[in-house]
């Protein structure tokens, strides 16, 4: 209802080249709806009124004849031009806001996709490990040197993973090597 009201206020002193005195609006606005009776009773309440919207109206004595004016700030043309700009900066925000969240789903999704992927992966090679170790399979062979200690219980080494494999294959180490 207040808007309704700033704008007939703001129309009233487009009309008046942008001042006119309390009263003056109060008497116009009477008179032009008698519902704006009991909702603007007195210059009290259209003064507070004013007061709520500096932006669109503001209030000033005038020297001259010592009443208390309204000044119009803000046509409604421009009014409503700022609203509209300030709903579409809103909408803006909203997309960006909403742009960016989906971003961060997306990218929520990815990473929890390629753990999940990377999880599988580890457990088949896990797997395969295990049924290549259950079938006999070659051991595991790392580029670290190996050592073994002989009958004797003498180190020997360092030797390559590969070689290691080989002699392992070829039998050379017997099951009671210490």
């Amino acid at each position: 209802m207040e808007l309704i009201l700033m704008e007939r206020i703001s129309t009233f002193l487009e009309a008046q080249w942008g001042r006119s005195d309390l009263m003056s609006i109060l008497s116009a606005l009477h008179a032009e709806d008698s519902r704006v009776i009991p909702l603007l009773g007195n210059s009290n309440a259209l003064r507070a009124l004013i007061a709520r919207h500096p932006r669109r109206v503001s209030l000033t004595k005038d020297p001259a004849f010592g009443a208390e004016m309204a000044v119009l700030v803000t046509t409604n043309a421009q009014w409503q031009q700022q609203q509209q700009q300030a709903s579409q900066a809103q909408r803006q925000e909203e997309l960006q806001r909403q742009q960016v969240l989906q971003q961060q789903q997306q990218m929520q999704a990815a990473q929890q996709a390629a753990a999940a992927r990377a999880q599988a992966e580890a457990e088949e090679r896990t797997k395969a490990e295990a049924a290549q170790n259950k079938e006999g399979g070659k051991p595991v062979i790392t580029d670290a040197p190996w050592f073994y200690a002989d009958p004797q219980r003498n180190i020997q080494g360092p030797f390559r993973g590969e070689e290691m494999r080989q002699w392992f294959e070829a039998g050379d180490f017997k099951g009671d090597l210490p």
